[in-house]
């Protein structure tokens, strides 16, 4: 929401507040929010300059690849202890065995698997020296 108001900000976009706060609350449903918020936004973009609504639509759109593939996965990978990359593998197989609730859960379930396999190949370890 707030990188998506300052890129609003520079484009001189009119009611810019407004399209961040869709498009900030849009993105925290997996995968589809980020259009779901884009299509809002170049509506009420279009109606002032369609030629503006089109450069919002590649912000946003850049913003969200940018957000999904690099930012998201860093700031959570952080947060729970995983690579980006495990994430993002997390994310996809979660989505793709249980849909919606598989991405919001994916995550959490991954972390916790982590840290079961840590602590197994710790004890292993321990036993063997």
């Amino acid at each position: 929401g707030l990188l998506c108001f300052i890129g609003c900000m520079i484009l001189r976009v009119r009611y810019a507040l407004l399209i961040s706060l869709i498009v900030g609350v849009t993105n925290m449903i997996p995968y589809f929010g980020p259009f779901i918020g884009m299509v809002p936004a170049a509506i009420i973009t279009f109606f002032y300059s369609p030629f503006k609504a089109l450069w919002v639509i590649i912000f946003i759109f850049l913003l969200q690849q940018f957000d999904g593939l690099y930012l998201g996965p860093k700031i959570l990978g952080v947060q729970v202890g995983l690579k980006p990359f495990w994430i993002i593998v997390s994310i996809l197989i979660g989505g793709g065995f249980f849909g919606v609730w598989g991405m919001l859960f994916a995550v959490p379930v991954a972390a916790v698997i982590r840290t079961l396999l840590d602590r197994y190949i710790d004890k292993r370890l321990e036993k063997t020296e």
